[in-house]
């Protein structure tokens, strides 16, 4: 077989789970469909004539994608990192997020003035399920284009978790995602 799209022509070994070229046959469990023959000891028996030279195909495995951090610097105020959010969220699976939490830092004016900022930075870590469709310039809003950077997953998990906020792509969840405003907020003055 060629790749995933291509149909195998009986007899099917119908290996579960599917027997990788890397696992020793003898390991694979299969209860070939249309054939008499016992995997994997008769299975597949030569079918090369004297003198023909088997066909060899390899298999790669799909590239993974690193966790991003996004970095969206010169957020005004805590009703454009709501929109901020929301237009994130809202792009969930067209960037094919697998995983997303967030934060923000930000300086106010004041204690009292929390929904104005003098500085911010919205922050997003992102893992996703395929990177080749994600530039930062995809993921600009209202004229701010964030900073990319790789991180590793262990990172991932240590923002995911101290900002507590993890989404799958679950309707549910992501119907019910709030943004967060409960972030690393300073004051001056």
């Amino acid at each position: 077989v060629a790749d995933g799209g291509q149909q195998c022509m009986t007899p099917i070994a119908f290996c579960q789970p599917p027997c990788m070229d890397s696992v020793p046959l003898d390991q694979c469990k299969c209860n070939p469909k249309y054939s008499k023959d016992v995997f994997p000891g008769e299975w597949q028996k030569p079918t090369c004539k004297d003198g023909e030279v088997a066909h060899a195909v390899t298999t790669t495995p799909k590239p993974t994608s690193p966790p991003t951090k996004l970095v969206y610097s010169g957020i005004k105020d805590l009703n454009q990192w709501n929109r901020l959010f929301g237009f994130l969220k809202d792009k969930l699976k067209t960037l094919k997020v697998k995983r997303m939490c967030s934060s923000i830092e930000a300086t106010t004016p004041a204690p009292d003035q929390q929904t104005t900022f003098l500085k911010a930075n919205g922050m997003f870590f992102l893992k996703f399920y395929d990177m080749s469709s994600v530039t930062p310039q995809t993921a600009a809003f209202e004229g701010i284009t964030p900073a990319a950077t790789p991180i590793s997953d262990s990172e991932l998990d240590q923002m995911c978790s101290a900002t507590q906020r993890l989404w799958s792509l679950a309707p549910a969840e992501v119907a019910a995602a709030k943004p967060f405003t409960q972030a690393v907020i300073g004051a001056v003055g």
